[in-house]
């Protein structure tokens, strides 16, 4: 016999910690923080991808490229300068 009344209970606890975790991602510092990190994969997979002349077209790559340096630079500047310092 299953006991339901604690798996509902379980379930409300699931969902308050989902909400309570969502809640604490959607802030704008999180985006830009997490945009340092993609814009420095970004960077690091398109700088690969130049020196072993790997699948993507290079022009693909170069603005690949270009776009992960940059966003990086942005990106860095405003965790750097409104999240560390």
């Amino acid at each position: 016999m299953t006991n339901h009344g604690s798996s509902t209970r379980l379930s409300a606890k699931f969902l308050k910690i989902m909400q309570m975790f969502l809640q604490s991602i959607l802030h704008p510092e999180f985006f830009d923080i997490f945009g340092v990190f993609v814009f420095l994969f970004i960077s690091i997979m398109s700088g690969w991808s130049l020196k072993t002349k790997q699948s993507l077209p290079r022009w693909a790559i170069i603005i690949f490229l270009i776009i992960g340096i940059l966003g990086l630079i942005v990106d860095g500047i405003i965790v750097s300068t409104i999240y560390v310092f």
